[in-house]
């Protein structure tokens, strides 16, 4: 009869089912998925704000190159007049 006791499984003497072992794994990989998430939204914000400093320098660059071309034909016109 102390065959029969052996049967059980190792969860079993630990106090835990089956199903807890696989609902505390389940939590344990949701939670590591959530800190991944929040990594990778950081991350995009990060990207992002870089992206819109690079277009507000692009967008700078353009506009100082309008100024100087305008001032170039503005001084060709008048050396022509």
């Amino acid at each position: 009869m102390s065959n029969s006791m052996s049967f059980g499984s190792s969860s079993d003497m630990r106090g835990t089912t089956g199903y807890e072992s696989k609902v505390n794994e389940l939590e344990g990989a949701l939670s590591l998925q959530k800190d991944e998430n929040e990594a990778l939204k950081a991350a995009l914000e990060s990207t992002l704000q870089a992206k819109e400093e690079d277009l507000k320098i692009y967008n700078e660059m353009i506009d100082q190159t309008k100024l100087i071309f305008i001032q170039g034909l503005r001084e060709l016109k008048n050396k022509t007049n």
